[in-house]
């Protein structure tokens, strides 16, 4: 069998041509691995895309796969995992001293589905404080004295940088696609609800979304794939994802030019002040019990926030859910 490090360019090499080469037997998952965890070695100490990383137990992943011998879809593949996912091994702190060393003994459901699918687990990658605006520790690979476009920035920079093909991010305003512009790789947010959010730190209800990174196009279909609901328990997304596959409709897709925010129009401010009308009231609602435990843990970023929430009335966040509804119906009657 050849050696993972005979072949040219490696680091580079999309998850799906990984899954492949692995599924062939041009190499073992055992190699893959040892290849990315020694880059993750030399880069990380400078980047700081990795909060926590375990090489044993991903070697013993890899292990596992090169055993079983049987074809999957990520087979093979190293990925990073925001540290807001639950993982079974891995801290989950949230960037946050007041759960400094939490283990929450599980893995959300998610992880467990690239789990399944014969990926391998390299890490935890840095978040924002709760997943929210105080930044991390990662750095911006092209610039390090630039930001890496908040709270998902650290698996932006472990795609953007090979240290991993793909990692699984969160967006509940940018936070996906944001770090995915500003750190120079693919990034998707899916329709809400598509992606199961059980087992990861929960912001707003209305708002949350799993989002994920790749260095190829295709990977982030294999992404999707390996992570959406699947079958009759999830009947509305499987009408919708029926309906699609029998429409004779050509799909279009939309690029809007420009970046001056100045112009534009009405609603989108609207809409910017209605996420905030949904958002802020939310993290004085979910994240009580850590203000109540130990404020001073909390950045004055965050607390600023939570006190924007707290003027809000039970009323106004009703009234705030309803206009969203409205929008987004707006807006599948509008694509």
């Amino acid at each position: 069998m050849k050696s993972f490090k005979e072949i040219e360019d490696i680091y580079y090499f999309p998850a799906w041509k990984i899954a492949e080469a692995v599924n062939n037997q041009q190499v073992l998952a055992t190699e893959v691995t040892k290849v990315f965890l020694e880059r993750i070695d030399r880069l990380n100490p400078q980047l700081k895309a990795w909060k926590f990383l375990n090489h044993e137990y991903a070697l013993e992943q890899a292990g596992w796969v090169d055993k079983i011998g049987k074809p999957m879809s990520l087979n093979g593949v190293p990925i990073g995992v925001k540290d807001i996912f639950n993982t079974e091994v891995f801290p989950t702190e949230m960037d946050s001293p007041v759960w400094k060393g939490h283990i929450a003994g599980n893995d959300a459901r998610c992880v467990s589905y690239l789990k399944d699918r014969g990926g391998i687990i390299l890490g935890k990658t840095d978040t924002a404080e709760f997943a929210v605006h105080n930044p991390g520790d990662c750095l911006n690979p092209w610039d390090i004295n630039r930001v890496t476009g908040t709270s998902s920035g650290g698996s932006a920079v472990a795609v953007a940088t090979a240290m991993s093909p793909v990692a699984l991010a969160t967006q509940t305003a940018g936070s996906t696609i944001r770090p995915a512009s500003w750190c120079g790789v693919y990034g998707m947010k899916p329709s809400f609800g598509l992606i199961p959010r059980t087992g990861v730190l929960k912001t707003t209800d209305t708002l949350d979304n799993i989002g994920f990174y790749g260095r190829d196009v295709t990977d982030l279909q294999l992404m999707l794939d390996s992570l959406r609901v699947h079958g009759s328990n999830f009947p509305i997304m499987q009408k919708k994802l029926k309906e699609y596959k029998l429409s004779k409709k050509r799909w279009k897709v939309g690029f809007v030019k420009g970046h001056l925010w100045e112009y534009a129009p009405d609603n989108t401010c609207n809409a910017h002040k209605l996420h905030n009308r949904v958002y802020d009231p939310c993290l004085a609602y979910y994240f009580r019990e850590e203000l109540k435990k130990a404020p001073e843990k909390i950045s004055d970023t965050f607390l600023k926030q939570v006190e924007k929430g707290r003027q809000h009335s039970p009323e106004n966040y009703k009234h705030a859910l309803h206009e969203q509804t409205i929008l987004a119906e707006e807006m599948e009657v509008f694509f």
